[in-house]
């Protein structure tokens, strides 16, 4: 039985049994969009009525059968003509109403892979095992090269699963920045901090993380640039002064004190 990989997080790609399916060969964006629809569900099965108000929202009743008809007989060519398996149901099955993605088929989806080495991470007892939850959370932030289907601007199905998988990459930069500047690993610390700025620049929390990394390295010009840098967000943001926790450092800057 031969394998689909789907990345989602690196672009858009799909490979049937090592071979890549080029872009040529999907013909109309609806057929790859139901195919990325029903790859979100992981498996769920989506009712036809879903389907047809979800792509052909505009069409008659009729018009929108045959159009789905029509889109889903080619998404199976187009996914099992590497396999030779003709008209066969393969990687997307349709019974009884019901269409989804299948997943007792051989498959590697990257978004999926990304959430499973995340969460292993995420729940480990990082003061316990720390080196465990980092080797997981490492794994996730691997496979998170870009954002989920970036190509994609408009789908709202597509943009709240891009938006929920972002919030968990960013909560993988957390967790990895923070268990390593408890392991004083501050060149490491102040990395994940410092790439968790440039997707969310209005985390205080992580600021501190960036500050303590860099005096800890013995940087306390660049630690108090990111000081002034975090002040200027929440005055400008959020018309807030710094939280005590983050003043609190400016004064080890100030004093010399060490971390």
């Amino acid at each position: 039985m031969e394998t689909i990989e789907v990345t989602t997080l690196n672009g858009f790609r799909v490979r049937v049994g090592g071979q890549e399916i080029p872009d040529s060969a999907w013909r109309q964006t609806k057929v790859t969009l139901l195919f990325k629809y029903l790859l979100i569900k992981k498996g769920v099965a989506a009712p036809q009525g879903e389907i047809l108000a979800q792509f052909w929202p505009d069409l008659d009743l009729k018009a929108a059968r045959h159009n789905f008809a029509v889109t889903l007989y080619t998404l199976r060519r187009v996914l099992g003509a590497k396999r030779g398996s003709g008209n066969r149901q393969g990687f997307i099955i349709y019974e009884r109403g019901l269409c989804r993605f299948n997943t007792d088929m051989p498959y590697q989806y990257d978004a999926a892979d990304f959430e499973h080495y995340a969460k292993l991470g995420l729940t480990a007892d990082s003061s316990a095992s720390p080196e465990e939850a980092l080797s997981s959370l490492a794994a996730a932030r691997g496979i998170y090269h870009t954002d989920f289907l970036i190509e994609d601007r408009c789908e709202p199905w597509i943009v709240a699963e891009r938006d929920r998988l972002r919030e968990i990459y960013l909560q993988v930069l957390e967790h990895l920045a923070s268990i390593n500047l408890s392991l004083r690993r501050y060149s490491e610390a102040a990395e994940c901090a410092r790439e968790l700025l440039r997707k969310d620049l209005h985390r205080e929390e992580t600021y501190r993380t960036l500050i303590s990394a860099l005096l800890g390295n013995g940087k306390r010009t660049e630690a108090a640039r990111q000081y002034r840098a975090c002040q200027k967000m929440l005055d400008e943001e959020f018309g807030l002064a710094p939280a005590p926790e983050t003043k609190r450092l400016y004064e080890q800057i100030v004093s010399g004190e060490a971390m």
